[in-house]
């Protein structure tokens, strides 16, 4: 058709000149033909023209128009390109104005601003766990050996078809929801390479199950849906927040069947019907199979997993409990964002200050009581305890309080924030707990069957709900819903940690006016939080009395806790009780002194300060009264553990609360030993080569550097034992304090006049007596002014100087190398006589003469310099060495030694003189003992 076209535009005008030109020829108008034969000419050369001007016309025509298409295609293409990306960006949007502050459900006591959710939160640790093995403690007991937090299983997606899909499971407030609303604000955010570098980019879809239960299976009039549940796209088109977006049509079906999302079921367990549950269990199961290439994660409970588990899961990871560090990054992150809040915005260094010195505050409360320290690990209740601690001021002497806020949220305020419905009020549960908990002090277990459990609430059950109620289907509920009870056996429950049984029990003894419970149990240690947590609600007099008239290491130490955190005390019965530890602790009673000993030192181990999960240290230096116990006691097998300075065998009076010194290291690590060997009531101590390897539940030990620097205390004047590599060091002392007592020590055995009287003592010379020009001994007296060492070390003990003094009797039980002269050789027979009348167990005598000691380590200093200059001299001196051995060289390295020798014997001398300089009172003791709690990591 083309081709015709062109045809007749090309010949058609000249087919019709010629026809007219012929037709004018014929009837001869001679005039009309010339001029027709002339126009018929032109229109033969337009045929000719046409042609190419045409088909050129033609292609450029033709290439225009494909161009203008691609524009209307490619300008289609954006604009619904534009709509889809439009709506991508208001739907992130959403999610994120939804998700992104820190939500705190349920808390009666509540801060009055909204905390930044990605500011606040702290990553969980993930463990793979097969799902019998989860607990359902809010206060788990252990910790697993390895975790990952969730970026790390997203980011092998890829590689591992399995972290496809995940349960996440975790008791009451361990995190779950707020890992995954976190992940979807970040994901909203397009931030998860900041998580991990290799996290892929999905689209993230949060469904809360307990809310989308019923759009799965009742229409809107309320009854059961008869046809196939929705599908997962539908349900999300069906959610508010997304239909209020107006998203394009099948944008979440394709992006699904694409493999792109990241969908987040939460709340297993909250679909509180068994049945339903089952349910929405298989319709999870029939979306995975439905959207295989989509990443899931679905959190739970453990018990509602395990009633409705889903049977296409690649992994169960069970949530970890908090560690001290992440407990502490928490409250870090929590009060900088409180502060930031209180200033309207303002982040600077002095807000920062502030924030950090109020946690600081909270972090330190929680670390010295360890059932804090041990709630502080589920993160619900750490939020409850910050709060608390930021909005009431009640830790830890009112941390009645906590316990209450915490029993209120878990038995209801929670679920009312959730909108979950139930029967009973927090008010009402509390006081069936309550009689439950006190049943179980008095019975001095946590333990309980279930049907024994149903018979100890049945009455009260019945008096706050009617005789409907049944007690299985409350303990059931106590356990499942607010967590307060757990299941340890198939039939056995408890508390879900002894603190709230101890609390329940205070307050019913409280309401039931039943304070005799208590003073007749005033030394049982079973008893003993209990009666601090009645205290802090009422008057403690009744209780100090009760102790101070059945006194006991217990009862008087439960007493002083009582007189701390008591809301009131008598004035006549708190002078009593302090008069009673303050007077036993400088009494002469042997029985006396001991029991208030005993209380300080039970009162110290109960007050640790958590450095992590597994180590606690003391906060101050051991007193002379609790050293006293294990001086006494030691003395009874025949061994002398006192200081070295000490006179006799006990502290001077007045100075029993005075931290212990002149403690050597080896006694200090004893000291260890015997706290563990008397705090473990199951355990023991096994030699294993030349280590001793202590098999129990915790032992104590001496810090370590780092730790002792980490947590300083104010003196600085006194410091510790402590382990750093394979020796003990002297740490806590203030450099400037080191200073001034080396100072006085160098200026005293480094004078001439000190040294060369040492000598003559050493030599039994008298010093007015001079010596013959050929005495050997004048060569002593010459090298004197090479002897002294600024350089001795004070991280020393009689212990380490009596092996070090062994070692010196071998070092002069030799034949020499070099040629030495005479007189040389009579000093070196000098010395070592003197070393075979030597009492080398004078570490166990404690008050022995330490004159020989410094006489033979003066003289051990001044020969090794001889020596050394002797091998020094030969090195220089090619005709004085022998003709094969040593060799120069050798010489060198000798001199060196004995030179290294000499300075260490003078170190000891200077030792000697410390210790003797303490016992006339001329220079203080300032090794202490500060002591470690280590939990056995079994």
């Amino acid at each position: 058709m083309q081709r015709i076209t062109q045809t007749l535009i090309k010949w058609v005008p000249s087919g019709i000149g010629a026809g007219a030109t012929l037709h004018y020829a014929l009837n001869q108008e001679w005039t009309q033909a010339i001029a027709l034969s002339s126009i018929t000419a032109c229109l033969s050369l337009w045929a000719k023209f046409s042609g190419k001007f045409m088909e050129t016309l033609e292609e450029a025509a033709a290439q225009r128009g494909a161009d203008s298409a691609q524009w209307v295609i490619r300008t289609a293409d954006q604009f619904a390109l534009t709509l889809l990306s439009n709506f991508q960006s208001r739907y992130y949007q959403s999610l994120i104005y939804a998700l992104r502050d820190f939500r705190t459900q349920g808390l009666k006591t509540k801060g009055p601003f909204a905390l930044n959710l990605e500011k606040v939160f702290v990553p969980l640790q993930l463990a793979p766990e097969t799902t019998d093995k989860v607990s359902s403690a809010m206060i788990p007991v252990r910790h697993a050996t390895e975790s990952l937090e969730i970026w790390d299983f997203l980011a092998k997606l890829t590689e591992q078809s399995t972290f496809k899909r995940i349960v996440v499971l975790g008791p009451p407030g361990s995190g779950k929801s707020t890992l995954l609303e976190h992940l979807t604000l970040i994901y909203a955010q397009k931030a998860q390479t900041r998580q991990h570098p290799k996290a892929p980019a999905l689209i993230p879809i949060l469904l809360y199950l307990r809310d989308v239960q019923e759009a799965l299976f009742l229409d809107r009039t309320g009854a059961d849906l008869v046809e196939v549940p929705p599908t997962l796209t539908t349900l999300i088109q069906q959610q508010n927040a997304v239909q209020k977006l107006n998203p394009p049509a099948d944008w979440f079906e394709s992006r699904l069947r694409q493999g792109k999302c990241l969908v987040l079921l939460d709340g297993l367990d909250e679909v509180a019907d068994s049945a339903r549950r089952h349910q929405v269990s298989r319709w999870v199961d029939e979306q995975m199979l439905s959207y295989p290439t989509n990443a899931f994660i679905v959190t739970s409970r453990p018990f509602g997993y395990r009633s409705a588990p889903l049977r296409h899961i690649g992994l169960v990871a069970e949530v970890q409990p908090f560690t001290l560090k992440q407990v502490e990054q928490f409250i870090n992150n929590w009060y900088l964002q409180n502060e930031i809040m209180r200033r309207l915005g303002k982040d600077d260094p002095g807000v920062r200050q502030m924030a950090q010195q109020q946690a600081g505050d909270l972090f330190s409360r929680i670390k010295y009581n360890p059932a804090l320290a041990a709630m502080a690990l589920n993160p619900l209740l750490l939020t409850m305890i910050a709060t608390v601690h930021c909005y009431q001021g009640a830790l830890p002497g009112r941390r009645v309080e906590l316990y209450a806020e915490i029993c209120d949220v878990l038995l209801g305020r929670r679920q009312d924030a959730k909108g979950i419905v139930e029967s009973l009020t927090a008010a009402q549960k509390k006081l069936v707990l309550q009689v439950l908990a006190l049943k179980r002090m008095q019975k001095k277990t946590r333990e309980f069957k279930k049907v024994t459990g149903c018979l100890l609430i049945r009455e009260k059950l019945v008096t706050v709900a009617g005789y409907d109620a049944d007690p299985e289907d409350f303990l059931e509920q106590i356990e499942n819903i607010s967590g307060l009870l757990v299941r340890r056996q198939p039939d056995v429950y408890e508390f879900v940690h002894k603190s709230f049984q101890e609390y329940l029990a205070a307050a019913q003894i409280k309401e039931s006016k039943q304070e005799f419970l208590l003073t007749r149990n005033i030394d049982d240690p079973w008893w003993d939080e209990t009666i601090r947590l009645y205290a802090a609600q009422e008057d403690a007099s009744n209780l100090i009395w009760a102790a101070l008239d059945q006194p006991s290491v217990v009862s008087l130490t439960l007493a002083y806790d009582c007189l701390e955190e008591g809301l009131s005390v008598q004035p006549d019965v708190r002078r009593q009780l302090e008069d009673t530890l303050e007077k036993g602790l400088e009494s002469a009673d042997a029985e006396i002194f001991k029991l208030a000993a005993e209380v300080k030192l039970s009162r110290r181990l109960n007050k640790l300060l958590r450095m992590d999960d597994l180590t606690e240290i003391d906060t101050s230096y051991v007193t002379c009264a609790e050293y006293q116990l294990f001086i006494d006691e030691k003395s009874q097998s025949g061994e002398s553990c006192q200081p070295d300075h000490w006179q006799t065998a006990k502290f001077l009076p007045g100075s029993a609360m005075s931290p212990i010194t002149g403690i050597r290291a080896s006694d200090a690590e004893e000291f260890c030993e015997w706290l563990t060997q008397r705090s473990s009531p199951i355990g023991d101590t096994f030699l294993e080569g030349s280590s001793s390897i202590f098999v129990g539940e915790a032992r104590f030990r001496l810090p370590k550097q780092i730790e002792v620097q980490e947590h300083p205390l104010q003196a600085k004047q006194i410091g510790c034992w402590c382990n750093a590599g394979d020796r003990q060091l002297i740490t806590g002392i203030a450099p400037i304090q080191w200073q001034r007592w080396y100072k006085a020590l160098a200026e005293l055995v480094e004078s001439d006049r000190f040294l060369i009287e040492e000598l003559d003592r050493a030599l039994d010379h008298p010093p007015d007596k001079t010596l013959p020009a050929s005495s050997p001994l004048n060569l002593l007296y010459q090298a004197l002014g090479f002897t002294a060492h600024s350089d001795f070390d004070l991280n020393l003990d009689l212990e380490f100087a009596r092996s070090r003094i062994i070692d010196f009797e071998s070092d002069f039980s030799f034949h020499p190398t070099i040629p030495l002269e005479q007189d040389l050789l009579d000093l070196i027979k000098l010395v070592g006589d003197r070393t075979r009348s030597l009492n080398y167990d004078f570490i166990a005598q404690r008050d022995y003469d330490l004159s020989q000691f410094r006489a033979y380590t003066l003289l051990t200093s001044v020969l090794s310099k001889l020596i050394s200059e002797a091998h020094d001299k030969a090195a220089k001196s090619r005709g004085l060495l022998p003709t094969q051995k040593p060799t120069r060289r050798e010489c060198e390295e000798l001199s060196r030694e004995y030179l290294s020798k000499s300075s260490e014997a003078f170190n000891l001398f200077a030792f000697f003189v410390l210790i003797d300089q303490r016992r006339a009172g001329q220079l203080p003791a300032w090794e202490s003992i500060r002591i470690v709690k280590q939990k056995i990591n079994s």
